[in-house]
């Protein structure tokens, strides 16, 4: 009675997993997906999927040689698809904000360290306040000219470096949880339930 019970209540819930089971057809081989199986030392590796079977996620790693890797979906805790990357415009503005005021700073720097450099800039017959006056008009070009030509190069700089590295955004997929039931006549049934 025990074994029909359980039994019963194994196949009722069946057909509702398998359902929400999130299999082959949904992600297409060549999705580029990012893998978590710390169970297997594997811990946020990037790859091109090339099989989702009912009970196996393969996949070709992007680095450490292009290798091929296929993981028990009980082992993965996380997997998610790529989103394509950042707009490269919207990376080159955002490095672009972040390198002008610190290619500003580098000028501001230099220009002072340039205006150092100079001679004090006083004529032989130049009074005191005349001096002074001179090196401070050439140190205020020197910083005004490293400000500028430093926010152009890091402008330059933090977009380019920007468009090179785009993030990459990525959504979390359903990774099925594997549940099997064991009969005491030697029978399995074994079922898949979807886990955020």
């Amino acid at each position: 009675m025990r074994s029909a019970l359980a039994l019963a209540l194994a196949l009722g819930g069946l057909p509702a997993a398998l359902a929400s089971q999130p299999g082959s057809g949904d992600v297409p081989p060549g999705t580029r997906v990012r893998v978590s199986a710390p169970s297997r030392g594997i811990s946020g590796a990037v790859g091109t999927l090339t099989r989702a079977g009912p009970d196996t996620i393969a996949f070709t790693l992007v680095r450490r040689g292009g290798g091929h890797v296929a993981l028990p979906r009980s082992a993965v805790t996380r997997f998610e698809l790529s989103h394509d990357r950042q707009s490269p415009v919207l990376a080159a503005g955002i490095w672009g904000a972040v390198g002008a005021p610190a290619g500003a700073l580098a000028g501001v720097l230099a220009g002072v360290g340039y205006s150092a450099q100079l001679t004090d800039g006083c004529d032989a017959g130049d009074t005191e306040q005349e001096c002074r006056r001179e090196s401070d008009r050439t140190l205020r070009r020197a910083v005004s000219a490293g400000a500028v030509i430093g926010a152009v190069v890091g402008v330059v700089a933090g977009a380019t470096y920007g468009v090179a590295h785009r993030r990459a955004r990525w959504r979390v997929a359903d990774v099925p949880l594997q549940v099997g039931v064991v009969l005491p006549a030697g029978l399995t049934v074994s079922f898949a339930v979807g886990r955020p």
